[in-house]
Protein backbone atom coordinates (compact mmCIF):
# COMPACT_ATOMS: atom_id res chain seq x y z
CA UNK A 1 0.00 0.00 0.00
CA UNK A 2 1.37 3.63 -1.04
CA UNK A 3 0.11 6.91 0.87
CA UNK A 4 0.80 9.91 -1.37
CA UNK A 5 -0.60 13.14 -0.64
CA UNK A 6 -3.19 12.08 1.76
CA UNK A 7 -4.38 9.04 -0.74
CA UNK A 8 -4.72 5.33 0.39
CA UNK A 9 -5.87 2.91 -2.32
CA UNK A 10 -5.23 -0.63 -2.21
CA UNK A 11 -4.39 -2.59 -5.81
CA UNK A 12 -7.80 -4.64 -5.11
CA UNK A 13 -9.49 -1.24 -4.57
CA UNK A 14 -8.36 0.23 -7.77
CA UNK A 15 -8.36 -2.86 -9.68
CA UNK A 16 -11.98 -3.02 -9.23
CA UNK A 17 -12.84 0.79 -9.98
CA UNK A 18 -10.51 0.75 -12.80
CA UNK A 19 -11.07 -2.67 -14.51
CA UNK A 20 -14.25 -3.88 -13.37
CA UNK A 21 -16.34 -1.08 -12.93
CA UNK A 22 -14.48 0.98 -16.09
CA UNK A 23 -14.44 4.08 -14.27
CA UNK A 24 -11.93 6.55 -15.52
CA UNK A 25 -8.75 7.84 -13.84
CA UNK A 26 -11.00 11.14 -13.40
CA UNK A 27 -13.35 9.84 -11.80
CA UNK A 28 -11.52 7.50 -9.67
CA UNK A 29 -9.97 10.64 -8.68
CA UNK A 30 -12.48 13.00 -7.79
CA UNK A 31 -13.89 10.31 -5.77
CA UNK A 32 -10.65 10.24 -3.68
CA UNK A 33 -10.20 14.03 -3.61
CA UNK A 34 -7.25 14.05 -5.74
CA UNK A 35 -5.19 14.92 -9.37
CA UNK A 36 -5.76 12.27 -11.97
CA UNK A 37 -1.75 11.87 -12.07
CA UNK A 38 -2.02 10.46 -8.82
CA UNK A 39 -3.76 7.67 -9.55
CA UNK A 40 -2.20 7.50 -12.99
CA UNK A 41 1.04 6.86 -10.92
CA UNK A 42 -0.87 4.38 -8.83
CA UNK A 43 -1.70 2.39 -11.75
CA UNK A 44 2.19 2.24 -12.73
CA UNK A 45 3.28 1.63 -8.84
CA UNK A 46 0.49 -1.99 -9.31
CA UNK A 47 1.17 -2.49 -12.31
CA UNK A 48 -2.30 -2.49 -13.65
CA UNK A 49 -2.76 -1.55 -17.84
CA UNK A 50 -4.30 1.26 -18.71
CA UNK A 51 -7.16 0.69 -20.74
CA UNK A 52 -7.08 2.93 -24.54
CA UNK A 53 -8.63 6.41 -24.31
CA UNK A 54 -12.36 5.52 -24.88
CA UNK A 55 -13.65 7.27 -28.48
CA UNK A 56 -14.53 10.86 -27.74
CA UNK A 57 -17.83 12.27 -28.00
CA UNK A 58 -18.30 14.51 -30.33
CA UNK A 59 -22.11 16.52 -30.28
CA UNK A 60 -23.75 17.71 -33.14
CA UNK A 61 -24.45 21.29 -34.47
CA UNK A 62 -27.98 20.68 -33.72
CA UNK A 63 -27.44 19.09 -30.33
CA UNK A 64 -25.19 22.03 -29.49
CA UNK A 65 -27.02 24.96 -30.50
CA UNK A 66 -30.29 23.27 -28.78
CA UNK A 67 -28.32 23.96 -25.45
CA UNK A 68 -26.48 26.34 -25.94
CA UNK A 69 -28.70 29.29 -27.63
CA UNK A 70 -32.38 27.62 -27.41
CA UNK A 71 -31.74 26.57 -23.39
CA UNK A 72 -29.29 29.38 -23.14
CA UNK A 73 -26.57 26.83 -20.52
CA UNK A 74 -23.45 27.94 -19.99
CA UNK A 75 -20.23 26.36 -21.51
CA UNK A 76 -19.80 24.81 -18.63
CA UNK A 77 -23.09 23.12 -18.15
CA UNK A 78 -22.68 21.84 -21.78
CA UNK A 79 -19.92 20.59 -20.99
CA UNK A 80 -21.07 18.54 -18.03
CA UNK A 81 -24.26 17.41 -19.72
CA UNK A 82 -22.04 15.91 -22.25
CA UNK A 83 -19.97 14.74 -20.44
CA UNK A 84 -17.15 16.63 -21.36
CA UNK A 85 -14.81 19.24 -21.46
CA UNK A 86 -15.07 23.14 -21.60
CA UNK A 87 -12.30 23.38 -23.89
CA UNK A 88 -13.71 20.43 -26.29
CA UNK A 89 -17.56 22.88 -26.48
CA UNK A 90 -15.74 25.58 -27.36
CA UNK A 91 -13.98 24.34 -29.85
CA UNK A 92 -16.91 22.48 -31.29
CA UNK A 93 -18.63 25.73 -31.35
CA UNK A 94 -15.53 26.79 -33.30
CA UNK A 95 -15.69 24.57 -35.89
CA UNK A 96 -19.63 25.01 -36.22
CA UNK A 97 -19.84 28.55 -36.42
CA UNK A 98 -21.40 29.19 -33.15
CA UNK A 99 -20.96 32.36 -31.42
CA UNK A 100 -20.21 32.29 -27.78
CA UNK A 101 -22.17 35.04 -25.74
CA UNK A 102 -20.23 38.25 -24.10
CA UNK A 103 -18.81 37.14 -20.60
CA UNK A 104 -21.28 37.53 -17.57
CA UNK A 105 -19.26 39.84 -15.07
CA UNK A 106 -20.60 38.66 -11.92
CA UNK A 107 -20.09 40.96 -9.35
CA UNK A 108 -18.76 39.08 -5.65
CA UNK A 109 -18.51 41.97 -3.15
CA UNK A 110 -15.48 41.35 -1.61
CA UNK A 111 -16.82 41.41 2.18
CA UNK A 112 -19.48 38.60 1.19
CA UNK A 113 -16.26 36.61 -0.52
CA UNK A 114 -14.39 37.29 2.82
CA UNK A 115 -17.79 35.60 4.86
CA UNK A 116 -18.18 32.74 3.30
CA UNK A 117 -15.05 31.63 2.79
CA UNK A 118 -14.23 31.92 6.48
CA UNK A 119 -17.28 30.07 6.93
CA UNK A 120 -15.14 26.82 5.34
CA UNK A 121 -16.79 27.25 1.78
CA UNK A 122 -14.46 26.60 -0.91
CA UNK A 123 -14.06 28.32 -4.00
CA UNK A 124 -15.84 25.34 -5.95
CA UNK A 125 -19.14 25.46 -3.14
CA UNK A 126 -18.81 30.04 -3.86
CA UNK A 127 -19.13 29.24 -7.40
CA UNK A 128 -21.89 27.16 -7.64
CA UNK A 129 -24.04 30.03 -5.13
CA UNK A 130 -22.86 32.81 -7.89
CA UNK A 131 -22.21 30.09 -10.70
CA UNK A 132 -19.02 31.81 -11.27
CA UNK A 133 -16.68 28.93 -12.45
CA UNK A 134 -13.71 28.20 -9.25
CA UNK A 135 -10.83 29.85 -11.28
CA UNK A 136 -12.74 33.25 -12.19
CA UNK A 137 -12.90 32.84 -8.08
CA UNK A 138 -9.61 31.98 -7.83
CA UNK A 139 -8.43 35.54 -9.47
CA UNK A 140 -11.26 37.36 -7.46
CA UNK A 141 -9.41 35.91 -4.54
CA UNK A 142 -6.16 37.02 -5.57
CA UNK A 143 -7.44 40.63 -6.77
CA UNK A 144 -8.82 40.99 -3.46
CA UNK A 145 -5.63 40.16 -1.46
CA UNK A 146 -7.68 37.01 0.35
CA UNK A 147 -4.83 34.31 2.18
CA UNK A 148 -6.58 31.05 0.97
CA UNK A 149 -6.56 28.13 3.18
CA UNK A 150 -3.53 25.74 2.32
CA UNK A 151 -4.26 22.40 1.08
CA UNK A 152 -4.19 20.37 4.47
CA UNK A 153 -7.16 22.91 5.63
CA UNK A 154 -9.36 22.64 2.36
CA UNK A 155 -9.22 18.94 2.70
CA UNK A 156 -13.13 17.97 3.87
CA UNK A 157 -12.75 14.76 3.81
CA UNK A 158 -10.52 14.23 5.98
CA UNK A 159 -9.91 17.20 8.35
CA UNK A 160 -6.72 17.23 9.81
CA UNK A 161 -7.49 19.28 13.57
CA UNK A 162 -4.36 21.69 15.11
CA UNK A 163 -2.78 20.02 17.90
CA UNK A 164 -4.64 21.40 21.36
CA UNK A 165 -3.16 18.64 23.93
CA UNK A 166 -1.27 19.78 27.09
CA UNK A 167 2.16 19.41 27.24
CA UNK A 168 1.94 16.16 29.51
CA UNK A 169 0.43 14.57 25.99
CA UNK A 170 3.02 16.23 24.06
CA UNK A 171 5.60 14.74 26.16
CA UNK A 172 4.07 11.61 25.93
CA UNK A 173 3.67 12.04 22.30
CA UNK A 174 7.46 12.84 21.75
CA UNK A 175 7.97 9.64 23.95
CA UNK A 176 6.19 7.12 22.34
CA UNK A 177 7.05 8.81 18.54
CA UNK A 178 11.30 8.22 19.48
CA UNK A 179 10.56 4.73 20.71
CA UNK A 180 8.29 3.28 17.69
CA UNK A 181 6.92 5.89 15.11
CA UNK A 182 8.21 6.98 11.61
CA UNK A 183 7.49 10.38 10.85
CA UNK A 184 8.81 12.67 8.12
CA UNK A 185 7.53 15.54 5.94
CA UNK A 186 5.26 15.09 3.48
CA UNK A 187 6.06 18.13 1.42
CA UNK A 188 7.59 21.97 1.96
CA UNK A 189 4.57 23.06 0.11
CA UNK A 190 1.96 21.19 2.40
CA UNK A 191 4.10 20.85 5.63
CA UNK A 192 1.79 18.17 6.57
CA UNK A 193 3.43 15.81 9.06
CA UNK A 194 3.33 11.87 8.22
CA UNK A 195 3.55 9.18 10.73
CA UNK A 196 3.50 5.78 10.45
CA UNK A 197 4.28 2.30 12.25
CA UNK A 198 4.76 -1.20 11.70
CA UNK A 199 3.64 -3.57 14.03
CA UNK A 200 2.34 -7.49 14.72
CA UNK A 201 0.34 -6.42 17.96
CA UNK A 202 -3.40 -5.22 17.49
CA UNK A 203 -2.78 -3.30 20.71
CA UNK A 204 0.03 -1.19 19.20
CA UNK A 205 -2.64 -0.38 16.05
CA UNK A 206 -5.00 0.09 18.82
CA UNK A 207 -3.35 2.75 20.57
CA UNK A 208 -2.36 4.55 17.74
CA UNK A 209 -5.43 4.78 16.40
CA UNK A 210 -6.81 6.65 19.95
CA UNK A 211 -3.68 8.49 19.75
CA UNK A 212 -4.33 10.22 16.25
CA UNK A 213 -8.02 9.56 15.49
CA UNK A 214 -8.87 12.97 17.39
CA UNK A 215 -6.89 14.62 15.14
CA UNK A 216 -6.93 13.22 11.91
CA UNK A 217 -8.30 9.94 9.86
CA UNK A 218 -6.38 6.66 10.25
CA UNK A 219 -5.38 4.72 7.85
CA UNK A 220 -4.66 0.66 8.73
CA UNK A 221 -3.85 -1.98 5.92
CA UNK A 222 -4.21 -4.90 5.60
CA UNK A 223 -2.11 -8.01 7.76
CA UNK A 224 0.65 -8.96 5.59
CA UNK A 225 2.55 -12.54 5.05
CA UNK A 226 4.87 -11.68 7.85
CA UNK A 227 2.10 -10.76 10.08
CA UNK A 228 2.81 -6.89 10.37
CA UNK A 229 0.24 -3.99 10.41
CA UNK A 230 0.86 -0.86 8.45
CA UNK A 231 -0.85 2.14 10.10
CA UNK A 232 -0.54 5.58 8.84
CA UNK A 233 -2.03 9.21 9.50
CA UNK A 234 -1.67 12.68 8.09
CA UNK A 235 -1.40 15.33 10.52
CA UNK A 236 -1.23 18.71 10.38
CA UNK A 237 2.11 21.15 10.67
CA UNK A 238 1.30 21.82 14.11
CA UNK A 239 2.56 18.15 15.26
CA UNK A 240 6.56 19.25 13.54
CA UNK A 241 6.93 18.59 17.10
CA UNK A 242 7.33 15.00 16.21
CA UNK A 243 10.10 15.29 13.30
CA UNK A 244 13.32 15.50 15.48
CA UNK A 245 14.97 12.24 16.13
CA UNK A 246 17.42 12.92 18.36
CA UNK A 247 19.21 10.93 21.37
CA UNK A 248 18.11 12.63 23.67
CA UNK A 249 15.17 14.53 25.92
CA UNK A 250 14.10 17.86 25.06
CA UNK A 251 15.33 19.97 28.40
CA UNK A 252 11.78 21.40 28.60
CA UNK A 253 10.84 17.82 29.49
CA UNK A 254 13.27 17.32 32.12
CA UNK A 255 12.81 19.90 34.23
CA UNK A 256 9.60 18.67 34.95
CA UNK A 257 8.55 15.32 36.69
CA UNK A 258 4.97 15.29 35.24
CA UNK A 259 6.52 15.78 31.66
CA UNK A 260 9.72 13.76 32.08
CA UNK A 261 6.76 10.92 33.96
CA UNK A 262 4.57 10.98 30.73
CA UNK A 263 7.56 11.05 28.44
CA UNK A 264 8.94 7.54 29.98
CA UNK A 265 5.44 6.17 29.28
CA UNK A 266 5.40 6.74 25.70
CA UNK A 267 8.59 5.21 25.68
CA UNK A 268 7.89 2.13 27.53
CA UNK A 269 4.45 1.84 25.61
CA UNK A 270 6.95 1.91 22.70
CA UNK A 271 10.22 -0.08 24.16
CA UNK A 272 8.97 -1.67 27.66
CA UNK A 273 7.34 -4.33 29.01
CA UNK A 274 6.33 -5.58 32.66
CA UNK A 275 6.65 -9.18 32.95
CA UNK A 276 6.43 -11.71 35.42
CA UNK A 277 9.91 -14.10 35.94
CA UNK A 278 10.55 -17.32 38.04
CA UNK A 279 7.61 -15.75 40.31
CA UNK A 280 9.25 -12.39 40.35
CA UNK A 281 7.79 -9.33 38.85
CA UNK A 282 10.76 -7.26 36.39
CA UNK A 283 10.24 -4.09 34.37
CA UNK A 284 12.64 -3.58 31.21
CA UNK A 285 12.89 -1.10 29.12
CA UNK A 286 15.46 -1.41 25.71
CA UNK A 287 16.74 0.46 22.61
CA UNK A 288 19.64 1.45 20.40
CA UNK A 289 18.89 5.19 21.85
CA UNK A 290 21.82 5.14 24.70
CA UNK A 291 21.41 8.96 25.08
CA UNK A 292 17.95 8.53 25.91
CA UNK A 293 17.87 5.43 28.06
CA UNK A 294 20.71 7.50 30.39
CA UNK A 295 19.05 10.50 30.79
CA UNK A 296 15.78 7.92 32.22
CA UNK A 297 18.34 6.04 34.38
CA UNK A 298 19.69 9.47 35.74
CA UNK A 299 15.53 10.52 36.31
CA UNK A 300 14.76 7.31 38.05
CA UNK A 301 17.69 6.69 40.16
CA UNK A 302 16.78 10.76 41.50
CA UNK A 303 13.86 9.36 42.06
CA UNK A 304 15.08 6.39 44.62
CA UNK A 305 14.40 4.13 41.46
CA UNK A 306 17.09 1.41 41.34
CA UNK A 307 17.64 0.70 37.88
CA UNK A 308 19.93 -1.23 35.98
CA UNK A 309 21.60 0.12 32.59
CA UNK A 310 23.66 -2.21 30.60
CA UNK A 311 24.43 -3.29 26.92
CA UNK A 312 22.24 -6.13 26.09
CA UNK A 313 23.36 -6.48 22.57
CA UNK A 314 26.43 -5.65 20.49
CA UNK A 315 25.78 -4.10 17.18
CA UNK A 316 25.64 -6.99 14.68
CA UNK A 317 26.94 -7.48 10.75
CA UNK A 318 26.57 -11.19 10.32
CA UNK A 319 24.10 -11.41 7.93
CA UNK A 320 22.45 -14.96 9.56
CA UNK A 321 21.21 -13.09 12.13
CA UNK A 322 18.98 -9.70 12.47
CA UNK A 323 21.21 -6.91 11.76
CA UNK A 324 21.73 -4.10 14.71
CA UNK A 325 23.13 -1.06 13.14
CA UNK A 326 23.83 -0.01 16.77
CA UNK A 327 24.40 -1.42 20.41
CA UNK A 328 21.52 -2.44 22.08
CA UNK A 329 20.62 -1.08 25.77
CA UNK A 330 18.45 -1.86 28.14
CA UNK A 331 17.02 -0.68 31.62
CA UNK A 332 16.07 -3.29 33.91
CA UNK A 333 14.57 -2.68 37.20
CA UNK A 334 14.08 -5.94 39.83
CA UNK A 335 13.82 -4.59 43.24
CA UNK A 336 10.28 -4.86 44.79
CA UNK A 337 9.91 -0.88 46.25
CA UNK A 338 11.62 0.44 42.96
CA UNK A 339 8.85 -1.36 41.16
CA UNK A 340 6.62 -0.42 43.00
CA UNK A 341 7.62 3.45 42.71
CA UNK A 342 8.11 2.90 38.90
CA UNK A 343 4.34 2.08 38.77
CA UNK A 344 3.55 5.03 40.75
CA UNK A 345 5.19 7.28 38.15
CA UNK A 346 4.07 5.65 35.20
CA UNK A 347 0.10 4.20 36.26
CA UNK A 348 -2.05 8.13 35.42
CA UNK A 349 -0.14 8.19 31.81
CA UNK A 350 0.38 4.81 30.90
CA UNK A 351 -1.53 4.09 27.50
CA UNK A 352 -0.73 0.91 26.15
CA UNK A 353 -3.94 -1.67 27.05
CA UNK A 354 -1.19 -4.68 27.22
CA UNK A 355 1.24 -2.83 29.18
CA UNK A 356 -1.14 -1.57 31.41
CA UNK A 357 -2.49 -5.13 32.21
CA UNK A 358 0.86 -6.41 32.77
CA UNK A 359 1.70 -3.90 34.63
CA UNK A 360 -0.90 -4.65 37.19
CA UNK A 361 -0.60 -7.91 37.26
CA UNK A 362 3.79 -7.08 38.63
CA UNK A 363 1.96 -4.66 41.04
CA UNK A 364 -0.58 -7.43 42.24
CA UNK A 365 2.69 -9.40 42.71
CA UNK A 366 5.12 -6.99 44.04
CA UNK A 367 1.89 -6.71 47.01
CA UNK A 368 1.92 -10.11 47.66
CA UNK A 369 5.60 -10.40 48.24
CA UNK A 370 6.18 -7.30 50.46
CA UNK A 371 5.82 -6.65 54.14
CA UNK A 372 3.22 -4.15 55.50
CA UNK A 373 5.95 -2.44 56.93
CA UNK A 374 7.43 -1.57 53.84
CA UNK A 375 4.18 -1.10 51.69
CA UNK A 376 3.76 1.92 54.38
CA UNK A 377 7.42 3.34 54.40
CA UNK A 378 6.97 3.42 50.00
CA UNK A 379 3.87 4.90 49.38
CA UNK A 380 4.48 6.89 52.87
Amino acid sequence: MFIDRGVNITKSELHRLYIKGDLSTHEIAKRYNCYTSTICDYLRRYGIPTKPPKKKFIASSHELKKLYIDMKMSIRNVARKLKTSDATVTKRMKDYGITPRPLKRVLVPKKTFLNLYKKGYSLKKIGLIYNINPSALLKKARAYKINLRKSWEANIKYKKKTFNGSLTEKAYLIGFRLGDLGVRLSSERTNNIIVGSNTTKDEQVELIKRLFSKYSHIWIGKRRKNNAISVTTILNPSFSFLLPKKDSIEPWVLKNNGYMSAFIAGYTDAEGNFGIYSGRGRFRLGSCDVGILNQIDAYLRKNSIKSCLKLDRRMQKNPKYKILNKDFWRITINEKQSLLLLIGILKPYLDHKKRKRDMLNVEKNVLLRTKPEVLQFTYG
